[in-house]
């Protein structure tokens, strides 16, 4: 082998990304055995790991989930910078990852982060700054206690997450500048001074209580998927809902069957607002 071969063949095995995709339908023992043979490799070697990302195709496999942690303790002891998952029901330990000092950015996709005693004690994590979740399993304890013990996040994202169920959910950051909300309700109090971009999306009119709005705050963007049959009174609650908010950058609104307003109802209401500001 020439030395530019050996040159090559050690960089490629050395690659600081490390993106795996396991496909559970077909031939995964194969897939499994490569990915156990790279980790396996890394974490006797020492090899730093700036990125790993494993998705998982077709199926969950939940015989797979202890395979998976050792992977991850993997990953974490080697300092990983960008933590990626997307694996169906997987208890992420996110306490675990939570102790790591180099990561900078969390997607959890699919995951469940329950249930979690939190009785023990969690340490901070002062390296994350970024952190997503979609279609993850949590609860409100849970979601504090991701922003309150990452004291330095700049962006959060939640997309159509469950297990959210109390009446009224607060998003509290003081470092925090980028805030996604994709969810189908809930009523939102959000009190983070140096926010830059707000993105809300729903099925719902939200009910929004911004406690302390930055000033820095540039882009707010609202979309609405509504399905069911609306009616004036809707329209109505959507006009204050806009006139009471910050001002919003962009609006869309994706609504179907709107064949119940009034359009006489809405000039009506919107008549006497003015004539309350008078």
């Amino acid at each position: 082998m020439s030395i530019l071969s050996k040159t090559w063949l050690q960089a490629w095995s050395t690659l600081p990304n490390l993106e795996f995709f396991v496909n559970c339908w077909r031939g995964w023992e194969a897939h499994i055995n490569i990915v156990d043979t790279t980790m396996e490799r890394y974490g006797k070697g020492k090899i730093p790991i700036q990125k790993f990302e494993l998705s998982e195709i077709f199926a969950d496999s939940p015989q797979l989930f202890p395979l998976i942690d050792k992977w991850l303790l993997i990953a974490l002891q080697n300092g990983v910078k960008q933590l990626v998952l997307h694996f169906t029901a997987y208890p992420a330990p996110i306490l675990t990852i939570l102790t790591a000092k180099s990561l900078r950015e969390l997607v959890l996709h699919n995951c469940t982060l329950m249930p979690v005693s939190l009785s023990s004690g969690v340490v901070s994590c002062n390296s994350l700054r970024k952190i997503s979740l979609s279609y993850v399993t949590l609860d409100e304890n849970m979601l504090q206690t991701l922003l309150n013990r990452c004291p330095f996040i700049v962006s959060f994202i939640l997309e159509y997450c469950s297990g959210l169920t109390t009446k009224l959910i607060k998003i509290k950051s003081d470092s925090l500048k980028v805030l996604k909300i994709h969810q189908y309700c809930g009523i939102w109090e959000i009190n983070a001074p140096d926010l830059v971009s707000l993105d809300y999306a729903g099925n719902e009119i939200p009910e929004l209580n911004i406690v302390r709005e930055s000033s820095q705050l540039e882009n707010s963007k609202i979309i609405l998927h509504c399905i069911s049959r609306l009616n004036t009174t809707w329209f109505c609650k959507l006009r204050k809902f806009l006139s009471n908010s910050s001002s919003w950058s962009e609006v869309n609104l994706c609504l179907f069957k709107c064949d119940e307003i009034n359009m006489t109802d809405l000039q009506m209401d919107l008549k006497e607002r003015k004539r309350r500001q008078i």
